[in-house]
C-alpha cells in the first residue's frame, strides 16, 4: 500500500518543496501511515539533491516521491509498521511548462466512483478506478475519463486536477474531499491566477457534470504537466481556450524563475 506525490526540480533543487512536504505530511496522516523517523523538509531536500547529482540530472527534472507501508521485524521477533520513501527522477521534455499543441478531449466515466472524505484526494499507487477510467476513455478515442464520486459529482481526472472557468471570470475546482487529486499546484494556482486580468477569484466547491457542459472554458492542472486546455467532452468541441496561456506564464515564474527572468 502506498501513494505518490509528483515534484519538479531544476538544477538539484526541488521547486516549492515546503508545500510538497506539507502535502506529504498531511497525506501520511490521512493514509494512517507512520511518519518516517528523522524525516524533515531539509532531509528530503538533501536526499533529492543527492539523487540528482548521482544521476547527473542538472536541468529540469520530474520527481516522484512514493511512500510505502511495510513491516520490519525487531530483535524480539515483533513486526513493527513503518513507512519507506522512494524518490525516482526522470528528465523533463522541456525546461518550462509548455501547453500541449494538441488539445484535450474528455469523456465521462460513470461506471466506478471515487470515494468522498478527507483522504479522498490521496494519489494511491495503482488505483484501479483511475486505471479503468483511462482505458474507458481510450476506447472512445478520448484523452482522459472524467471521474465522478459516490454522490455523482465531479472528482477530476486521473492524476490531474480539473478547473472550469465561468463567464464571471472565476476558476472553480472540486476540493480534495470530493475525490480530486491532492496536487500542491492548486496552491500555486490559487496564489497566482487572481493576478491575471482574466481571473478575479479561485474557488473550491463541488461541481456537477452539468456545470462542466455549461462552462466557458475547462483546463487540467498537474505538477508534472502544467496546464492542459480542454476543447471538448465527447464528440463535440465546446470550449474556448484563452485563459490558460497567461496562467502558464505565471506558473513558469513560480517554478522556473531563472528561465523566464
Amino acid at each position: 500500500m502506498g501513494f505518490g506525490i509528483p515534484l519538479i526540480a531544476h538544477g538539484t533543487t526541488a521547486r516549492q518543496l515546503p508545500y510538497y512536504f506539507a502535502s506529504l505530511s498531511t497525506q501520511l496522516s490521512l493514509a494512517k501511515l507512520p511518519f518516517p523517523a528523522g524525516l524533515s523538509s531539509e532531509v528530503l531536500e538533501k536526499a533529492i539533491a543527492t539523487l540528482l547529482n548521482r544521476n547527473r540530472h542538472f536541468s529540469t527534472t520530474l520527481l516522484l516521491l512514493e511512500a510505502y507501508l511495510h513491516y520490519e521485524r525487531d530483535l524480539l521477533g515483533f513486526e513493527n509498521a513503518t513507512t519507506s520513501l522512494a524518490i525516482s527522477s526522470l528528465p523533463a521534455g522541456c525546461a518550462t511548462y509548455v501547453e500541449p499543441e494538441r488539445p484535450v478531449f474528455l469523456e465521462f466515466y460513470k461506471e466506478r466512483q471515487m470515494p468522498i472524505g478527507p483522504a479522498a484526494g490521496i494519489r494511491w499507487l495503482a488505483n484501479p478506478i483511475e486505471w479503468y477510467a483511462e482505458h474507458y476513455a481510450a476506447r472512445f478515442g478520448r484523452d482522459y475519463g472524467i471521474l465522478l464520486n459516490a454522490k455523482g459529482r465531479v472528482a477530476g481526472i486521473p492524476g490531474r486536477m480539473l478547473y472550469i472557468y465561468t463567464p464571471e471570470k472565476v476558476l472553480i475546482t472540486p476540493p480534495v474531499e470530493e475525490g480530486a487529486v491532492d496536487d500542491p499546484i492548486r496552491i500555486m494556482i490559487a496564489r497566482t491566477a487572481p493576478l491575471s486580468k482574466r481571473v478575479v477569484a479561485v474557488e473550491e466547491h463541488p461541481l456537477m457534470p452539468k456545470q462542466l457542459l455549461e462552462a466557458e472554458q475547462i483546463f487540467l492542472a498537474s505538477t508534472w504537466y502544467g496546464l492542459e486546455r480542454v476543447v471538448g467532452i465527447g464528440n463535440y468541441r465546446r470550449y474556448k481556450t484563452g485563459v490558460t496561456p497567461p496562467l502558464t506564464d505565471m506558473l513558469n515564474r513560480v517554478y522556473f524563475p531563472e528561465r523566464v527572468g
